[in-house]
């Protein structure tokens, strides 16, 4: 535990973030217009149509399915270690679960769901989205952790 402590005190001091209040989602059929979080169905299963979801704020779109910055929350894949996703947990109220092979992020409510992070970046502003997709087969319902207005990216994101 003392080494999450430690994490949670560079983080504090290095890192500056701002939960987003409100903005629109869009799973490929309809918007909504969201405050902090998001925990429902897609409006449908067909990929066709929710690869086009996105999160706008500021005239910003941020895809979720389509773009090539969205990152699995997990270590299996090597782009996460286990102390990055313990930076993150404490960070962003998430927790590490560990798995079979590896360990990964969740949120308590959702621990059979995979969790995602996108980035999108202007010249003038840096967000990133934290959110869990769930279903039996194939993507069938969707939580949205939050949207953050970040100061910079830390290698460890």
């Amino acid at each position: 535990m003392a080494k999450m402590e430690s994490n949670k005190s560079r983080l504090d001091k290095d890192f500056l973030c701002k939960k987003i209040d409100k903005y629109v989602f869009f799973d490929g059929v309809n918007h909504f217009n969201v405050q902090q979080t998001y925990d429902n169905w897609l409006t449908t299963a067909d990929f066709n149509f929710y690869k086009n979801s996105f999160i706008e704020i500021d005239n910003l779109r941020i895809y979720l399915f389509n773009a090539p910055s969205i990152d699995a929350l997990i270590t299996f894949h090597e782009r996460y270690s286990l102390e990055d996703l313990e930076l993150m947990s404490i960070h962003f109220g998430l927790t590490v679960k560990k798995g079979i092979n590896s360990y990964g992020i969740i949120e308590k409510k959702y621990p059979f769901d995979n969790f995602f992070l996108t980035k999108s970046f202007t010249a003038s502003k840096k967000y990133i989205v934290i959110y869990g997709i769930g279903g039996s087969r194939f993507p069938e319902s969707i939580y949205i952790h939050g949207v953050w207005d970040i100061d910079y990216i830390p290698n460890w994101l």
